[in-house]
């Protein structure tokens, strides 16, 4: 099963992810969920680099299928990180309502990225 759980701060603006795991749902290379999941928070990462310009600490280890994204937010980047956030978890819970056996979602408040 995929673990992903998203981090937010004190004043309820995401500041990361963490996804681990497998969704075991066929074989390495033709596992539809796995590679739905590695679409969406892939892709969520290239935005927040990309178009947000967010400075990302990212730490991925394919074997364990784990990818960890925190960020600390600015005034001028939260609005558009958590639009993005959230759009990525639309896709995830689509995903999850269709495979809820296979991917796991939670969110967590923390004080800051130092206590994840």
């Amino acid at each position: 099963m995929v673990r992903i759980t998203l981090y937010r701060d004190g004043s309820n603006h995401y500041i990361g992810f963490d996804c681990s795991g497998h969704a075991d749902f066929a074989e390495a290379g033709s596992d539809i969920v796995c590679a739905g999941i590695s679409a969406l928070t892939q892709t969520t990462i290239l935005a927040l680099d990309r178009l947000v310009g967010l400075d990302m600490d990212v730490q991925a280890d394919q074997k364990t299928g784990r990818l960890r994204c925190l960020w600390t937010n600015q005034p001028v980047t939260v609005d558009k990180s958590d639009l993005l956030i959230q759009t990525m978890m639309i896709g995830l819970k689509e995903i999850q309502n269709l495979f809820p056996e296979h991917l796991s979602l939670s969110e967590t408040e923390v004080l800051s990225n130092d206590s994840i």
